[in-house]
């Protein structure tokens, strides 16, 4: 797979932690270690409310070109708490995410990594990820690695299409 990733936080006016300004995409050669970084400085000082859609949106906007035409959009939520994005609805968000990939809300999907204790509080999460034929998956699982790497396998087989067409590197 060819794949672009970002790390953002759930805290609306802090920066982008990876993959905007500094991307991490394939094949970067350490990119295991410049997402470990970033995820390392992701703290918990950060805003009382979480986030996501707002802060999703709003570095896309500022970024228009971070994504590449006919790209999916895959998004992992890590949160125990529920999205608090008082002004976008979980439509409205599907829609705007749609409108970045030619109108192709197919090609956006959202997966969830929640804890147990917070199942009750993901409604709007839940329901993106149900729209989107995404995936829950429990952060507190004993086999939690293996969780990830069914992700993993999730991302590739939602990714890989066959298409009739060859893209090239080069002329």
């Amino acid at each position: 797979l060819r794949w672009k990733m970002g790390l953002i936080s759930t805290t609306e006016w802090e920066q982008p932690y990876r993959g905007f300004g500094r991307t991490v995409d394939f094949p970067t050669p350490d990119e295991l270690a410049q997402f470990n970084y970033a995820a390392g400085r992701l703290g918990t000082a950060g805003s009382t409310q979480e986030l996501t859609f707002g802060p999703v949106i709003n570095v896309l906007n500022s970024n228009p070109n971070w994504m590449r035409k006919g790209a999916y959009l895959v998004l992992i939520i890590v949160s125990d708490e529920e999205e608090q994005t008082w002004n976008v609805s979980t439509d409205q968000f599907i829609a705007n995410m749609a409108g970045r990939l030619d109108g192709n809300a197919g090609r956006f999907a959202a997966f969830g990594v929640f804890g147990p204790e917070s199942n009750h509080k993901n409604q709007k999460f839940d329901e993106v990820v149900r729209k989107t034929g995404g995936k829950v998956y429990d952060i507190a699982s004993n086999d939690f690695g293996t969780l990830l790497a069914q992700l993993g396998q999730d991302l590739v087989l939602r990714t890989s299409v066959v298409v009739p067409e060859i893209m090239l590197d080069q002329v």
